[in-house]
């Protein structure tokens, strides 16, 4: 099926039998199925969390007792369901733009009590933009300017109007930022919320720097200390940073 996906995902196999339509996956060790869309990025999503262990610096903190995670920029759902499995007994908000996105996000994770999910933009400012898929499903990108029939409207909300919508009052264990470089308007104004923030990782795009997003948190009145690189290119570095009391040795 992997191969199949690979041979969809060319321009000229659009029009093969099944593109578009989702796959029921199943991994060792896990019972509930993953459903991928096959000629998508879906499938990348799934090895980088999975196979290639994105998410696995986390084991360089302590956490503790973890009862809100927020997931800004989910995709399909493949992160939260990692936090599920991981923390079963904290809440998990989803945040993710791409409609089509959150109809795979919900179909992977469904929407118990534990499960919420929320279809916007993440910004410093509440209004409609549009979202670019010219990099596939895992790259949407949020851009402002006049209509465009390649691109799909969908509102923007600041992450503090979020919360208070979704009546999360407390602090938030762990946040992931994921959001196609959105993240610098979002850092650039996160004095609302930021000090409620315990561990967060954080992808960060150029020309948005880690430095540049270090100052900002200092700026909101936060501290975030870097606890590693998870992995880094010219044109984006995953971060993991938390807190002081949760730093431990080693990191860098």
């Amino acid at each position: 099926m992997s191969l199949y996906n690979r041979v969809l995902q060319r321009e000229w196999a659009k029009r093969f039998p099944g593109h578009g339509d989702f796959a029921r996956i199943y991994l060792k060790g896990i019972g509930d199925p993953f459903y991928l869309r096959l000629g998508s990025t879906d499938w990348l999503v799934l090895e980088e969390i999975y196979f290639h262990g994105e998410y696995d610096a986390l084991s360089r903190i302590e956490l503790g007792d973890v009862r809100q995670i927020v997931d800004l920029g989910a995709n399909v759902g493949l992160s939260a369901r990692l936090w599920r499995q991981r923390f079963p007994e904290a809440a998990v908000l989803a945040v993710e733009p791409d409609p089509d996105n959150v109809v795979a996000l919900r179909r992977n994770c469904g929407t118990d009590g534990k499960m919420r999910v929320v279809q916007a933009c993440v910004a410093a400012s509440a209004r409609t933009v549009q979202i670019d898929r010219s990099k596939g499903a895992w790259g949407v990108r949020m851009v402002d300017g006049p209509p465009d029939q390649d691109r799909v409207a969908v509102k923007a909300l600041p992450l503090s109007d979020i919360l208070s919508d979704e009546e999360i009052s407390g602090g938030i264990d762990l946040l992931k930022c994921d959001i196609e470089g959105a993240e610098a308007e979002v850092f650039g104004s996160c004095a609302d919320w930021i000090t409620r923030v315990r561990a967060i990782i954080l992808e960060i795009h150029a020309p948005y720097t880690v430095s540049r997003w270090q100052d900002d948190v200092r700026a909101a009145g936060a501290q975030l200390n870097m606890i590693c690189t998870i992995k880094s290119s010219p044109d984006a570095t995953v971060v993991l940073a938390a807190v002081p009391s949760l730093a431990q040795p080693g990191g860098g």
